[in-house]
């Protein structure tokens, strides 16, 4: 009993480190250890006691790390049991197949960072639930010579690395694995100085552009009233012509920054005014509108409309014009969509209420000048890395994130939320802003660096920043998630050598079983 509550005493220690690790407090060199723990807790057992280990931990890291998911408006205990239980799941599989590498002797400084990237990279892939959101690799977002190696790998890498560190602490804790350590170390600094080349050396002269955020902080009461939309309008208005004296080459107002836009005719009347007045480009997020036909009988005399609603962006330019709307695509489950529907019934316990919210089926690519070309995303599609690469593959100079992080009070899922964005702009050097209601809003350049912030949350204000256009992406831009696919590659042969050696092993013994049969007779 004392040995299985000392196990779960260090899987907890290392789910507070990870959690510690984040923001907030956010003291990211305890990654560096976080998982070393959790490593000593398995130590010895088989894969369903390691599992079991695994998933403790699993629940615990991200109960803390997710805490902030139960400020959102109908989300529940039983929710949030049920989410802890399910990203439990992958921290058990690891746990587990390291105990089965472990028996076969593999090398666990290579087969454990492998399989971690690999099951991050399922996680991310998992259709509706697809969550990759507080990885390892966001802990180090303040380490921004060791992030530059994302141009190559993507944020895989820098898990990877991560891991590899941990496993290469705990083997030279338990066996005094100096020779692994050493390289270990030695692949860590040279990546860590390569970043620091990469950010210090001088670039070719790109063009310059000047842009500004504004963050009105709606609050969720202005929402409800006529009054209080009204005078959130009014502060959007004073707040843009406050960024338009720094003469932006665009301003952006955050996701859902208004309702109804372009369908309410006074509303975008005014809006269309205020552009031509700042005579200055602007991007805004809206709740969109759109009636469509339903389909009759034919003895029916009177056509039936029905409404779809989309989470939408607009660019307005001063002379007056609108841009084709991006509508955005990747909707979050349970609350703007719900999966299997109309073929799939959840129970109420789950969900009691229907979600209406239509997904766009397009990328959007907006162009405030000739030779600038933008693309907006929309809330939660900054978490993956394979819905941002493609529009710089196509050619976006600038990625566009409109966000409404209200919900989630004066909590750590802002900021995290953020960081996102970060390694989207370092993975494909590409500057990514982020335009947010209640803050923080942030403005980053092509390396991750913050060049412009509104730190406060739930204050209104405005930034601004000149920054480099991004100019054309990385390797992991073009190529993709190559590195996952060899730690996929890496853990698939691990378990191959596990099946072979069993089989082998089997042989051997049903062989020896015949030789002794033959002698006694």
């Amino acid at each position: 009993m004392k040995s299985i509550l000392w196990r779960i005493a260090l899987a907890c220690i290392s789910a507070g480190l990870l959690f510690l690790s984040l923001p907030n407090p956010d003291q990211d060199r305890l990654a560096w250890i976080a998982i070393v723990p959790l490593i000593a807790a398995c130590r010895g057992l088989g894969p369903l006691s390691a599992s079991l280990i695994g998933l403790i931990y699993g629940m615990i890291a991200h109960a803390l790390v997710f805490s902030w998911i139960l400020t959102v408006p109908g989300f529940r205990w039983v929710h949030f049991g049920l989410l802890a239980c399910y990203f439990g799941l992958y921290p058990a599989l690891w746990c587990g197949s390291m105990a089965l590498f472990r028996r076969m002797s593999l090398l666990s400084v290579i087969v454990g960072p492998a399989l971690w990237v690999s099951l991050d990279f399922i996680r991310a892939h998992a259709g509706f639930l697809a969550f990759p959101w507080g990885n390892l690799a966001y802990t180090q977002h303040q380490n921004l010579p060791l992030l530059q190696i994302m141009t190559l790998t993507g944020e895989y890498g820098v898990t990877f690395l991560l891991v590899m560190a941990n496993m290469a602490i705990y083997e030279l804790i338990s066996n005094r694995a100096w020779r692994s350590a050493l390289v270990v170390l030695a692949l860590i600094l040279a990546t860590w100085s390569w970043g620091c080349y990469e950010m210090n050396k001088t670039h070719a002269p790109g063009q310059t552009i000047q842009v500004a955020v504004v963050q009105p902080s709606i609050l969720l009461s202005e929402r409800k009233t006529a009054a209080g939309r009204l005078a959130s309008l009014e502060r959007l208005e004073h707040l843009t012509r406050k960024a338009a004296r720094q003469k932006p080459d665009f301003i952006v107002w955050p996701e859902t920054a208004l309702r109804g836009f372009p369908n309410e005719p006074n509303q975008a009347e005014r809006i269309i005014n205020l552009v031509q007045i700042v005579q200055t480009p602007l991007l805004l997020g809206t709740s969109e509108y759109e009636k469509y036909s339903l389909p009759v009988d034919p003895g029916e005399p009177v056509a039936k409309f029905g409404t779809r609603s989309y989470n939408s962006a607009y660019l307005v330019l001063p002379d007056g014009t609108l841009s084709p709307s991006y509508r955005k695509r990747l909707l979050v489950p349970f609350a703007e969509y719900l999966p299997g529907q109309p073929w799939f019934k959840w129970p109420s316990w789950i969900v009691d209420k229907s979600f209406h919210i239509t997904a766009g089926e397009k990328p959007g690519y907006f162009f405030p000048q000739k030779d600038f070309k933008i693309s907006p995303i929309i809330c939660w599609e900054n978490l993956f890395p394979g819905f941002v690469r493609p529009l710089v593959q196509n050619g976006a100079h600038v990625v566009v994130q409109l966000t409404n992080d209200n919900h989630f009070g004066r909590s750590a899922a802002p900021r995290q939320h953020n960081i996102a964005s970060q390694l989207r702009a370092i993975e494909n050097r590409t500057p990514v802003i982020v335009a947010s209601n209640t803050g923080p809003s942030v403005i980053f350049d092509a390396w991750g660096r913050s060049v412009a912030r509104i730190d406060a949350v739930f204050t209104a204000g405005t930034s601004n920043a000149l920054i480099t256009k991004g100019s054309g992406g990385t390797k992991y831009s073009h190529y993709g998630d190559f590195f996952a696919g060899f730690c996929i590659a890496i853990t698939l042969l691990g378990f191959c050598w596990i099946g072979f050696h069993d089989r082998i092993a089997s042989w051997r013994h049903s062989a020896g079983g015949r030789g002794q049969t033959r002698e006694n007779n």
